[in-house]
């Protein structure tokens, strides 16, 4: 199926208003877990949504599942350096100042400057929405380099993203997981708020 009828559907559904499996599978939906040897390919039906319900009503969080539903439509969006338009493709920081600025946040557009914004939180506590940050690839800096949107629901293991990888085999907007080199790689987890 393509890349967009999962996230599609589920926006149809959110729309609708039928949390038809809300209560049944909650728990399933909330602790999938993500097998090392998977998590650096996930499809969109992988990676579990969370519903409005389930998102604590604090005043610094972002419209969660309007935001990362919408990251999710964009998902196969091919790698740009450089770029924040969807119809080219977007580099990292480009796909994330995308889909904050589509929510009307106001977020510098480099990653180093994004990585400044917000309150930080621990792994444990990140939950849909927050922005995840890393190193640069080179070893030797510890420099923020990478940024991406954060997917899964609190306290899951790995903590699992979205984000727009140059990676040489897929370089689009894909899920990844806080394992290997980017559990190296990590540097925080940040939530930030809506443009006032």
């Amino acid at each position: 199926m393509k890349k967009w009828f999962w996230p599609l559907m589920w926006l149809g559904v959110m729309v609708s208003g039928g949390w038809l499996f809300h209560e049944a599978h909650h728990d399933a939906l909330l602790t999938a877990p993500a097998s090392d040897s998977l998590a650096m390919e996930r499809s969109a039906a992988d990676v579990p949504l969370v519903p409005i319900a389930d998102v604590p009503s604090a005043q610094d969080a972002p419209p969660v599942p309007e935001l990362v539903v919408y990251a999710q439509t964009l998902l196969g969006t091919p790698y740009c350096y450089a770029s924040t338009n969807p119809s080219k493709g977007f580099d990292c920081s480009g796909f994330v100042y995308h889909v904050f600025e589509h929510y009307g946040y106001d977020l510098p557009r480099s990653s180093r400057l994004m990585a400044r914004e917000g309150r930080e939180v621990t792994p444990e506590e990140a939950r849909p929405g927050d922005l995840i940050f890393f190193r640069g690839t080179d070893p030797n800096s510890s420099v923020v380099g990478h940024v991406g949107i954060v997917v899964a629901a609190t306290g899951e293991e790995p903590l699992r993203f979205i984000h727009a990888s140059s990676n040489r085999t897929t370089p689009e907007v894909k899920y990844d997981s806080l394992v290997r080199h980017y559990k190296e790689r990590f540097v925080s987890v940040k939530r930030v708020q809506p443009a006032s």
